[in-house]
């Protein structure tokens, strides 16, 4: 199957898990046009599932789980910065 582009909602906690058709490139983060938080990725539809660990840091958070991980993007959302961290 080809390349899609999938949205995945996300939720304001430190962590959270995301399954994926494999080997997915992280494209950005932000929010929808609903206000949603969102991550959006480059898929291959039909390949074997993974599982990407996301890391989400509000800015003056302390931010030890985020050491080592690869930095997505930021979002604001009302008077708060999100930083978005995968593993």
């Amino acid at each position: 199957m080809k390349a899609t582009i999938w949205k995945f909602p996300l939720e304001i906690t430190d962590r959270q898990d995301i399954k994926m058709p494999g080997e997915p490139k992280i494209l950005s983060v932000g929010l929808d046009p609903k206000g949603v938080p969102c991550l959006w990725a480059l898929v291959q539809p039909g390949n074997p599932e993974w599982r990407i660990s996301v890391h989400i840091v509000g800015t003056g958070n302390p931010a030890e789980n985020a050491v080592g991980q690869t930095f997505v993007g930021s979002f604001v959302q009302g008077p708060f910065v999100w930083h978005v961290f995968v593993n």
